[in-house]
Formats: C-alpha cells, sequence, structure tokens
C-alpha cells in the first residue's frame, strides 16, 4: 500500500523497490545482502527508511534520526519520502485505534513530519496529511466545514475541472494563448482562515483558477472574456496591473459564480509575473535544501501533477518544484522557467 502511494506521486524506481524492501530488514535482511542482490543506493534508502518505518509512532531515536535527516547529510533524501507514504497510510487507516492513540499520533505527525514534508515542498501530500490531522484532532470543526462546503472535496473537483475547461474554451475561441491550473483549497487551510478570525461568508478562494497569459493587455483582455460568460463579484475584483502592490507584485484578480452557483477566484497574470515569484520560491527551496538537495528531490519525481520548473534546453527538468503554488495543476505544457543556472557549481 505504500509503494502504491508512492506511484501515486510518481517516485522513481529505487524509492519503489527500497519502499517494499525497508519492511522486510526488520525480519532480519541484512543491508549487505540487499546491496548484493540490488546495489548499494537500494540497500542505504532501504536501511535508512527501515530505521524510520514499520511503526505507527515514533520514538525518540526515530524522531532524533528524522530531524537530523536533512538533503545535505550523508543520508538519501528518499528516506523521506517513504515515510510520509507510510505516514499518509497509516493516517488513512487508523479506525481501529482508540481517540486517545489517534490524536497522539495525529499531534505527533503534525510537529515532526509535517514540516518536513513542508520543508520538501511536498505540499500535495502535506495537505492530505494535515487534513486526516484535523480529522482525528478536531472531528466537529472538520465534519463542520465538510457541512458547509455541502459537498465533497472530489465533487468539488469535479466543478472546478468543468470551470477550467470551460474557461479554457473560452480563451481558446478568443484565440488567446495562455497556461491555466486550478486548486481545490484543503480543509485543513480553511480550517485556519476560520481559526485567524475570518468567516466563512468572507472565504472565496474555495475554488481557484490561475491563468498565465503572455502580456498585460491580455490579463485584462480575459478578465472581460471571463465576466462576458459569467457574473463576477464587483467587490472582489483588484486590478494589481494598473496599480501594483508594494512589492510590486502584479496581477488581475476576479471572482465569479460558478458551477453550482459557487465562487471560483480567479488571479490571472503574465507569464513573467509568474516567472518572478517561481525565482524567489527557487531560492527559498535552495536555502533551506542545498542545491544538491534540490536536485535531489527534483530528479526522483519525473511526471509530477505539480508544476514543472525546467532549467534551460540544456539541463533537462531538474527541478520539478512543489512550490507554495503546488496545489494548482497544470493544463498544459511545462514553462521553460530559469535559464541561467548552469553556473551553479553544485549543479
Amino acid at each position: 500500500e505504500i509503494t502504491n502511494t508512492l506511484i501515486e506521486f510518481n517516485a522513481d524506481i529505487l524509492t519503489l523497490v527500497s519502499s517494499i524492501l525497508c519492511k522486510i530488514i526488520s525480519y532480519g535482511i541484512d543491508k549487505f545482502e540487499i546491496e548484493k542482490e540490488f546495489n548499494n543506493i537500494i540497500a542505504n534508502i532501504s536501511y535508512g527508511a527501515s530505521i524510520i518505518t514499520n511503526k505507527e509512532k515514533l520514538d525518540n531515536i526515530q524522531i532524533n534520526y528524522l530531524n537530523e535527516l536533512t538533503p545535505n547529510s550523508d543520508e538519501d533524501i528518499r528516506i523521506l519520502f517513504i515515510k510520509l507514504a507510510e505516514t499518509l497510510y497509516y493516517m488513512q487507516n487508523m479506525t481501529n485505534l482508540s481517540i486517545e492513540e489517534q490524536q497522539e499520533i495525529s499531534t505527533e505527525t503534525l510537529n515532526v513530519l509535517v514540516p518536513i514534508a513542508s520543508k520538501l515542498r511536498l505540499n500535495y501530500i502535506k495537505s492530505k496529511i494535515e487534513d486526516l490531522c484535523l480529522y482525528y484532532l478536531n472531528k466537529d470543526a472538520y465534519i463542520d466545514i465538510l457541512t458547509k462546503l455541502d459537498s465533497t472535496p472530489e465533487t468539488l473537483k469535479s466543478y472546478l475541472n468543468i470551470m477550467t475547461e470551460n474557461i479554457s474554451n473560452l480563451l481558446i475561441k478568443n484565440n488567446i494563448n495562455f497556461q491555466i491550473k486550478s486548486r481545490v483549497k484543503s480543509i485543513y487551510s480553511i480550517y485556519n482562515k476560520l481559526e485567524s478570525g475570518k468567516k466563512w461568508k468572507d472565504i472565496y478562494d474555495i475554488l481557484a483558477i490561475r491563468i498565465l497569459v503572455q502580456t498585460k493587455e491580455e490579463c485584462k483582455l480575459v478578465a472581460d472574456i471571463i465576466h462576458s460568460q459569467y457574473i463576477p463579484i464587483p467587490s472582489r475584483i483588484k486590478d494589481f496591473i494598473t496599480k501594483p502592490k508594494d512589492n510590486m507584485y502584479q496581477s488581475l484578480h476576479t471572482t465569479i459564480i460558478g458551477i453550482d452557483n459557487r465562487y471560483y477566484e480567479i488571479q490571472i497574470r503574465t507569464l513573467d509575473e509568474t516567472s518572478k515569484k517561481t525565482l524567489v520560491e527557487i531560492e527559498k527551496w535552495r536555502s533551506s535544501l542545498g542545491w544538491q538537495g534540490a536536485v535531489t528531490l527534483c530528479t526522483l519525481f519525473s511526471n509530477t501533477r505539480e508544476i514543472t520548473l525546467a532549467f534551460g534546453t540544456d539541463i533537462p527538468a531538474l527541478l520539478q518544484a512543489m512550490t507554495e503554488d503546488a496545489a494548482y495543476v497544470w493544463q498544459g505544457e511545462p514553462l521553460p522557467y530559469l535559464q541561467a543556472v548552469e553556473s551553479e557549481g553544485d549543479l
């Protein structure tokens, strides 16, 4: 099951094999025997993963090992992916445990493993784990949010897919060259907004679409095209292109009423603006992981659902980064954002 989870995330073959072998190490299979039958990389990943897996709850030794396991350490970062996949699987199957055990595991997961997923920019798996933690730690709040949503996340995603397709067809019909992505806000993220004092009626971005075009003029044209077909909320139209934010952020925001009479927040920006934002995010990523860790991370996932950040024609798709926008799903071809990274020695 854990291997299946890793397959869902398009992990590389070494990670998949190691996720299976780490389970048999606990039965007395020697690390060197695995190295003999496979190779030293699989042996190291399997052995490292065996230290922190095969248990629902972590002991102090495992927690210390996790805290020391960074992308720049001698250990292979793939060990962390296996642990996160195992955590997701366990948390999806904790109904047989007592309430106390469920809450203990969830608290530990939020404190120890979620920060690791965040540091690795694995927002997709992080959101799934956070939602499960909320379910076990505050079931009333979780159910209350689901009730207010009046739909399952899967159904909301289907609505969003229809809206994305409809808007795409509109833009194609008007000969607009664009990229489009979308995401459903996680239950845990909604919970955090409510906890911060936001009222339910003021949360407009549960269903969100982002559109990238070539020019600032096209941003406004796209908004006009969408408004011609869907009713906008006047108070939610914000033009940060004409009047950028203090940090020079430029984008056009609007909220419309779409499928199932729901709000859909739409952000429209240029590829250039997105490229700037991406460079900032990449620097954060490099600072926290180091280039070695960043490159190791990206090479594990050859076909993720997340945004693809290519380093240029001479360096083939090294960075499949899960940015702060990672919950958004790209529709279309990867964008060649970065062109001048070959000077980085670690690469």
